[in-house]
């Protein structure tokens, strides 16, 4: 979401209820394995949600990835943003998650 914003211009609440991804390829930092490649949760996998272009999960799969597409959220979404210029607040969830949120100044 914070991508979606600083690098796409997305508001939160185009942000929040953009396509997501998630993946399991990284360490458990609470795994005390000295061995870190066994502190792997779930290397190579994937995460897509459905809206996601088959063509993209496709090639992401040749790339050697294990792609997964679900049908429904992932994570659980809040976002606000403060418009320095104007001083408004921009306040949005995911309803999907089911997630709401609200922004008084």
């Amino acid at each position: 979401m914070l991508l979606n914003h600083i690098e796409f211009g997305m508001m939160p609440a185009a942000a929040v209820t953009a396509n997501r991804f998630s993946t399991g390829h990284l360490e458990d930092s609470f795994n005390p394995a000295t061995d870190r490649a066994a502190a792997m949760i779930a290397p190579g996998k994937l995460r897509l949600q459905k809206g996601i272009r088959r063509e993209t999960a496709a090639e992401l799969e040749r790339r050697g990835h294990q792609v997964e597409t679900v049908a429904g959220p992932i994570g659980h979404p809040v976002m606000v943003y403060l418009d320095h210029d104007t001083g408004k607040m921009h306040a949005a969830g995911d309803p999907k998650a089911p997630r709401y949120v609200g922004a008084v100044d």
